[in-house]
């Protein structure tokens, strides 16, 4: 479509004025960014109190398990149950320990044979055979000789008589040349312990190391100490799951306690250690809620205003008629703003958009667009012209009062036809007229009113001679 048959141009998006039209609105922005602070906020402390609610209950409904809270609830005949089976299961652990140290394809187990020798300071033979038989007393006790030495077992510690009664045979036995020599080290510094007591007791006397050696035994006393090992592992294994199958839940609890913290998967019991208390986290207002809301509002709201922007179908106070329309601009005039709270704000976002133009007061504009106009009309030498425009108010109605008292001056009719697409009685005053000046009122007439005007005026073959875009 051409101008003659008023066509509409292709309108551009201006970015620098879309800015502009999200800053003008920063009134809004705010309000919504604390609307949705506030909502944010309170959903967050909501979340919080439930929180501290839940954790509250499940420390309140928690309890403290303890193993003298678990041994409470037995009775003598199960506590001394449950103890024997422990006592059962530590020993099978040891044995077990042992069996898994067992290498079947090289059956092998070292011994180191030691041999002391005693004798009193005094000389006397039989004073000296005397504290020897204390000495081999010490070793052939397992309460004392086997608990001092590394805890080492029955097997590993054998005492052995002598002919010759000042002497005093200790044999060791390991799975491994170095645990043999460990062992046998092990007597050697028990044998100078004991001897530093034993001279305050038995009086002073020597006792001196004659021999030590190691070697490995025969296939088939290795053979007899792995069998007899495995045959008291498994029959402490049975034993343990006997009483296990006796015991009742409370027993079971309690057994199965002992068993985890002896394995050190489980905490101490209280009074042995004091646990650090959980602390309750205390409702409150979250930062980030109120920071997360905000931003949140604040993107829909600038969201809104560009969706606003984009779909909107009015004339904006940026529009040029010349570029939209392919109609002389004969002024551009704003409407006096209402005083606002910080209207400087406003002052200062609007100097962007009029970025490198030249800006008149509403009196000056009006004066300006009123010269334009006569001189179009004279220019075109028209007789009788009429003021056309959508919804004329205040400001607009004021501009066409003065353009058309300009008019009048000099000679020539003038008409103001309000809302002539909408009013019948005006548009039957467009018959005999020789031209037309548009007067449109931004963010009020659409553009497809000012389309239709120009067909309108086009089928009655008045020219178009310019057109006012008045602010509102």
């Amino acid at each position: 479509m051409n101008n003659e048959t008023g066509s509409m141009r292709g309108r551009e998006i201006s970015l620098i004025d879309l800015i502009v039209e999200i800053l003008l609105h920063w009134r809004s922005i705010i309000a919504v960014m604390l609307v949705g602070g506030i909502l944010m906020g309170a959903f967050g402390y909501a979340g919080s109190v439930q929180s501290a609610k839940q954790q509250l209950a499940a420390q309140e409904a928690q309890e403290v398990v303890t193993e003298e809270s678990l041994r409470d609830k037995l009775t003598e005949e199960q506590k001394t149950s449950v103890d024997l089976a422990f006592a059962y299961h530590e020993l099978y652990k040891q044995y077990a320990d042992q069996a898994g140290s067992f290498v079947m394809d090289d059956f092998a187990i070292y011994t180191a044979h030691l041999s002391f020798w005693v004798a009193d300071s005094s000389g006397s033979s039989g004073r000296s055979g005397n504290i020897a038989t204390v000495y081999k007393n010490l070793f052939a006790s397992e309460g004392s000789a086997l608990g001092e030495i590394n805890a080492l077992t029955a097997e590993a510690v054998i005492s052995e008589q002598s002919e010759d009664s000042n002497v005093v045979l200790v044999t060791v036995r390991d799975w491994s040349r170095e645990g043999c020599e460990e062992l046998a080290a092990a007597v050697v510094n028990y044998v100078e312990e004991q001897h530093q007591q034993l001279k305050k007791v038995v009086g002073s006397h020597k006792i001196t190391l004659l021999n030590q050696s190691i070697e490995e035994a025969p296939e088939e006393v290795v053979l007899d100490v792995q069998r007899s090992v495995l045959e008291k592992t498994i029959e402490l294994k049975n034993t343990c799951a006997q009483f296990e199958k006796d015991f009742s839940d409370a027993e079971k609890v309690y057994y199965d306690y002992l068993i985890t913290r002896s394995d050190g998967e489980a905490e101490e019991p209280a009074g042995e250690s004091e646990a650090a208390p959980q602390a309750v986290p205390t409702p409150g207002v979250s930062i980030k809620y109120v920071l997360l809301g905000m931003i949140l509002f604040a993107f829909m709201e600038v969201f809104l205003i560009f969706l606003v922007y984009i779909l909107n179908n009015k004339l904006r106070a940026t529009d040029n008629l010349q570029e939209v329309y392919g109609i002389a601009q004969l002024g551009s005039v704003e409407s006096e703003k209402r005083k606002k709270v910080f209207g400087f704000m406003d002052a200062l976002i609007l100097k962007l958009r009029y970025r490198g133009k030249r800006r008149f007061t509403k009196s000056e504009a009006i004066n300006l667009a009123t010269v334009a106009v006569k001189m179009t009309v004279q220019t075109a030498e028209a007789k009788v012209v009429c003021l056309v425009g959508c919804d004329l108010k205040e400001t607009a109605l004021e501009v066409c009062e003065c353009v058309k008292e300009s008019l009048e001056k000099e000679g020539i009719t003038v008409q103001i036809l309000n809302n002539v697409l909408y009013d019948a009685e005006a548009m039957e005053h467009l018959s005999g007229m020789q031209g037309a000046v548009l007067v449109e009122t931004s963010e009020s007439t659409l553009y497809e009113e000012i389309v239709a005007e120009k067909e309108l005026l086009a089928r009655q073959s008045i020219p178009v001679l310019g057109g006012i875009v008045v602010g509102r």
